[in-house]
């Protein structure tokens, strides 16, 4: 397993700047979309990726069925069109890697493959998941975040590799 304080930085910079791309697979259907919230960390003595994923959205039948994905998360300005596209955008609609001419590339540790560009990224496998209890949520981030009651389940992927694309 690669050390991730060496790549933890610049995650946590690039992430913040722009998001990254949470891409899904099951079969042969591949899944792409923009997330802005993640967190990094350690837990159970692993690396670990938590990612947010709504009730409603297409790539929560993904990885529900699939138990992984992986997170690109581009270095540079070329991908933020891309990026913002597929935030926009369901993977229910239309195929969003083949009409963004998305170019991917095969992990080494899961099934999942990753978006081809200068970048690092995450091939994680699903250790945990929990729906969001709204009970225990403060009244703030209620009103702000989900007034149309479309929860998040919140993904705990270990970290099974991690690689840079320079």
């Amino acid at each position: 397993m690669t050390d991730l304080t060496k790549y933890s930085q610049k995650i946590i910079n690039n992430f913040e700047k722009r998001g990254a791309f949470l891409i899904s697979k099951l079969n042969e259907k591949i899944n792409v979309m923009t997330i802005g919230w993640g967190n990094l960390g350690i837990e159970w003595r692993k690396y670990i990726f938590i990612i947010m994923v709504r009730e409603s959205r297409y790539t929560k039948e993904i990885i529900d069925a699939s138990n992984e994905f992986t997170i690109t998360i581009p270095l540079d300005e070329k991908m933020d069109e891309n990026l913002k596209i597929c935030g926009k955008d369901s993977g229910r609609d239309y195929d969003k890697i083949n009409t963004l001419n998305l170019e991917t590339v095969k992990s080494k540790k899961n099934n999942t493959p990753l978006i081809s560009c200068k970048s690092i990224s995450l091939e994680c496998t699903v250790v945990y998941k929990q729906k969001i209890n709204i009970e225990n949520l403060d009244n703030s981030k209620k009103e702000a975040f989900y007034f149309d009651e479309d929860l998040h389940t919140f993904y705990h992927g270990e970290i099974l590799y991690i690689n840079e694309n320079l």
